[in-house]
C-alpha cells in the first residue's frame, strides 16, 4: 500500500508540474495539497505495516505534518505576507523535528558539529553576498538555513545505523539531501533577481521524492526502539 501511494504522489508531481507549465488555472494548489497529503498517508501507512520506533516515527510524522501545513500556508499565499511567514515557520519545525529524531537515534556529537559548519558555512556566504533581493527577511533566511544545515548535517550522521536498518537510513539520507537541495532551489526562485521560473518546477521535482522517500522509510524499518548513544565514526 505505501509504495501504491509513493507511485500516486510522485504521479500527482508529475502533473502538478505539467499543469503549471501549460499554466491552469486553480488545478496546481488542488494536484499540489493531493501530493502533500499523499506523503502523510505514506508514512502512516508504512508505520503501520512495519511498526518500529513509535518515538522516532513520532518525530518523523509530526515533521511531515508540519510540512504539509507549510504547504498549505503556501498554496493560500499571495505574494507573502503572514500565510508566507507561517509557512516558512511550519516547515523551520518541519526540520527541528527532523533533527531531534535523528538526535534521539544517535546523540548529537562533536563530529555532527564540524559537520553542520561544512554545510552552513558556505550557505551562510551565499546568502549574505549572492546578490539576492531578501528585503528585511535576511535574518530570517539566515536563522532557517541554520536550522536546514542542521538537519541535513544530523542526517548524515544516521549512517552509524546503517547495519541496523540499511534501506531505512538510506532513504533517509537521501530523502534529507533532496529535501536540502528542494529549499536551495526555492531560495534562488523566491529571491533572486534573475531566477528563472522553472525552478519552481524543479522545487516540487526534489521536494517530493524527498518527503516520499522520508515516509517511505518506515516500511524498511527493522531496529526496534533502539537508540544508538555511544557509537562513535
Amino acid at each position: 500500500m505505501s509504495i501504491a501511494l509513493f507511485i500516486a504522489m510522485i504521479l500527482s508531481m508529475i502533473v502538478l508540474v505539467i499543469v503549471t507549465l501549460c499554466k491552469v488555472a486553480g488545478a496546481s494548489i488542488i494536484i499540489g495539497l493531493l501530493a502533500s497529503t499523499l506523503f502523510v498517508a505514506i508514512a502512516l501507512t508504512s508505520y503501520r505495516k512495519n511498526p518500529s520506533d513509535f518515538r522516532f516515527f513520532a518525530y518523523l510524522f509530526a515533521g511531515l505534518v508540519f510540512s504539509l501545513g507549510g504547504d498549505i500556508s503556501m498554496a493560500m499565499k499571495k505574494d507573502g505576507g503572514v500565510l508566507f511567514l507561517i509557512g516558512v515557520g511550519c516547515f523551520a519545525v518541519a526540520h527541528i523535528l527532523y533533527f531531534l529524531g535523528y538526535c534521539y537515534k544517535a546523540k548529537f556529537r562533536f563530529k555532527d558539529g564540524l559537520l553542520f559548519l561544512c554545510f552552513f558555512v558556505p550557505n551562510l556566504f551565499l546568502v549574505v553576498f549572492g546578490g539576492f533581493n531578501f528585503g528585511p527577511l535576511k535574518v530570517m533566511v539566515i536563522i532557517y538555513a541554520a536550522i536546514i544545515c542542521l538537519m541535513l548535517s544530523k542526517s548524515i550522521s544516521m549512517a552509524k545505523l546503517y547495519r541496523e536498518s540499511p534501506r531505512q537510513v538510506v532513504l533517509l539520507i537521501i530523502g534529507n539531501i533532496l529535501f536540502y537541495l528542494s529549499d536551495l532551489t526555492l531560495l534562488f526562485f523566491l529571491f533572486y533577481p534573475h531566477a528563472a521560473p522553472i525552478l519552481r518546477q524543479i522545487n516540487w521535482m526534489l521536494y517530493y521524492p524527498a518527503q516520499g522517500l522520508l515516509a517511505l522509510s518506515f516500511t524498511y524499518a527493522v531496529f526496534k526502539n533502539k537508540k544508538i548513544r555511544n557509537i562513535k565514526l
